[in-house]
């Protein structure tokens, strides 16, 4: 399958992320996306993200919504505090959000939700 022009019909792997950081990671990455973000939203990643396994390649996929798409995806580590995350994105969101999952990689880091 060929990659469309813009991103939003492949996954593509970001890394991984400390679990602890998995809300901090959605509300960046939805206000980098100009998605809705809300605790309806928190609610279901950590219902959902419970029930994924990276090693059984069970993800479990989310759609944002607000003046654009963007759909991630978790798989959890078991029995570690690592969580993979995959997107689909245009090109310019995908490299933000890379470098988003990159700072959230490092242990024990604090960010503010503002931006």
């Amino acid at each position: 399958m060929m990659d469309s022009p813009n991103g939003r019909d492949e996954w593509n792997l970001l890394q991984w992320i400390f679990l602890q950081n998995r809300s901090l990671f959605a509300e960046y990455a939805t206000r980098l996306g100009s998605c809705h973000y809300d605790e309806s939203d928190a609610s279901a990643l950590e219902y959902g993200i419970r029930q994924s396994d990276y090693e059984s390649d069970v993800w479990f996929d989310y759609m944002f919504v607000g003046d654009n798409v963007l759909e991630l995806s978790f798989a959890l580590d078991v029995g570690t505090d690592v969580l993979f995350v995959r997107c689909k994105a245009n090109p310019t969101l995908l490299v933000q959000l890379q470098t988003l999952a990159h700072f959230l990689g490092f242990e024990g880091l604090q960010m503010k939700a503002e931006i």
